[in-house]
């Protein structure tokens, strides 16, 4: 089960803002578009997901496993596809505790900076 993203699991720094999308998980996303704005939460767990809104202004954002960036996601698409499993990371074989963070990159293209995000899913 995603844990959306206006659970209290996940903590917001920056500049995000709540929105009203009928196509997302549970109807609503969270979104910057803010250099170093962040999300972060604890997977108790063997797999990561990031759940995201992929988009014409899609953003790129870092994952960030325990302190090592694991990943880069790029939520550009010229059409806007809903609730997609942007990435998947194995965190290892037993169920452990980890910090996780997603954290808002600069543009690599003027008008593609904004991080739709919808949920994150951590498998036991």
């Amino acid at each position: 089960m995603p844990v959306d993203d206006r659970s209290s699991v996940l903590s917001h720094k920056g500049t995000w803002s709540s929105a009203s999308v009928t196509s997302a998980w549970a109807k609503t996303e969270r979104v910057s578009a803010t250099k170093g704005a962040t999300v972060s939460f604890t997977a108790d767990g063997t797999q990561l997901r990031i759940v995201a809104t992929r988009r014409s202004d899609g953003g790129r954002f870092a994952v960030i496993v325990d302190g090592a960036t694991v990943g880069t996601v790029n939520l550009y698409a010229p059409t806007t596809g809903y609730r997609q499993v942007v990435f998947t990371h194995t965190l290892g074989t037993r169920i452990t505790t980890h910090t996780a963070q997603l954290k808002v990159l600069s543009a690599s293209t003027a008008g593609r900076s904004t991080v739709h995000l919808d949920a994150v899913m951590v498998t036991r």
